[in-house]
């Protein structure tokens, strides 16, 4: 007999704005190779959404941080920000 693992989670890792995200969907999402990201949190180089660490080598993306860093990292055509930053 199979048993179905339940999902003990938070709600709010699980839907709204703080889901929680693969490297794949993140990958998706920015359309980079799913190996740029895990190359950038191995190194810690480059400007890439932060990831939340979830045991062992599990890793995600709050979808809240990478929808924030994706407005911190847009521009206009003049080179302005596009989503001015708050002072």
């Amino acid at each position: 007999m199979q048993e179905t693992m339940k999902n003990t989670a938070a709600p709010s890792l699980l839907s709204g704005e703080d889901r929680i995200l693969t490297t794949l969907e993140v990958a998706e999402m920015l359309r980079l190779k799913p190996a740029t990201l895990e190359k950038a949190r191995s190194t810690g180089m480059g400007n890439y959404p932060p990831f939340v660490r979830l045991g062992g080598r599990r890793v995600g993306y709050r979808l809240s941080a990478v929808e924030a860093w994706i407005r911190a990292n847009s521009f206009n055509v003049d080179g302005t920000r596009a989503y001015p930053q708050a002072a």
